[in-house]
């Protein structure tokens, strides 16, 4: 498994985990960076 290819799988599972709990601002501010 190849990390650079799988960089944006990690966010989006922890997303789906604690979808009613994500800071939006926070996450929105994270995806910019990539």
């Amino acid at each position: 498994m190849d990390p650079e290819t799988y960089k944006g799988h990690l966010i989006l599972l922890d997303q789906e985990k604690a979808y009613d709990r994500v800071n939006w601002e926070y996450m929105y501010r994270c995806l910019r960076t990539f």
